[in-house]
């Protein structure tokens, strides 16, 4: 009798044990695969895969980037078909119970102004508002298209595909000024393409803070992305990524 009770006693606690130790590396050994819309090469895609890299190791996970469109992107990680958006601004799952938000934010985005008028300075959206400057932006962008829709008429805005042929409508005269993400047009003025050209930074239109976002079938790994970052927040580990990127 007194064996049984040992015995119970035993099989209740390795139960427990099991139950604590899983729910802690429920998803150890896992792979994340994020659909990213950077450039392989580029500073930020560097700077995800140290950062994310870092990140999913104390996780023991993998993590796996994969370039797509920046419209097919957020599709296939609402859909299921991949895991998560590496960076999107704040309220890009508004409405969309399928993704789920990483609420410490990776890094602010920087949306800024460019033209071939060395002269032209914009200290913020509102400096568009009232002008008869065409505008363009890259398709997919939601956030810069709310932005530029809410100061710029209909009539003088215009979509491309990649930065390169924002960039391009700058130089043959086809558009005053070409609104991006920083850190996606800088790296790209520095290619033989755009080298020496005559473009340059009208002014910061906004600042806006990025995140995470996970399709809700990862709903247990938010909470750990959200400890763990902030951890390398604290150590200094994502201002020394971002140094190691720009080399």
């Amino acid at each position: 009798m007194r064996k049984n009770i040992f015995q119970i006693i035993f099989l209740v606690i390795a139960v427990a044990i099991f139950f604590i130790f899983s729910s802690v590396s429920v998803h150890a050994g896992e792979k994340i695969v994020f659909a990213s819309v950077v450039p392989d090469n580029s500073y930020l895609a560097r700077w995800y895969r140290l950062v994310y890299g870092e990140a999913f190791k104390r996780l023991d996970m993998e993590m796996e980037f994969i370039k797509y469109p920046m419209n097919r992107a957020p599709y296939l990680v609402t859909t299921g078909r991949a895991d998560a958006l590496p960076a999107r601004v704040h309220d890009f799952n508004a409405g969309n119970p399928n993704l789920l938000r990483v609420d410490e934010p990776l890094f602010d985005l920087v949306f800024s102004a460019y033209t071939t008028d060395r002269n032209l300075r914009l200290d913020g959206l509102d400096d568009l508002m009232d002008k008869s400057l065409l505008v363009s932006y890259r398709l997919g962008v939601k956030k810069c298209e709310q932005m530029l829709s809410a100061v710029v008429n209909p009539d003088k805005l215009e979509t491309v595909v990649e930065d390169a042929n924002g960039l391009n409508m700058l130089l043959k005269g086809r558009v005053d000024i070409y609104v991006g993400i920083e850190t996606l047009v800088e790296p790209l003025l520095k290619t033989d393409a755009f080298l020496g050209a005559p473009i340059y930074k009208a002014g910061v239109l906004a600042k806006v803070p990025n995140h995470t976002f996970l399709n809700k079938k990862h709903k247990e790994l938010v909470p750990k992305l959200e400890s763990v970052f902030k951890a390398m927040k604290k150590e200094g580990l994502f201002a020394k990524y971002s140094a190691q990127a720009a080399e």
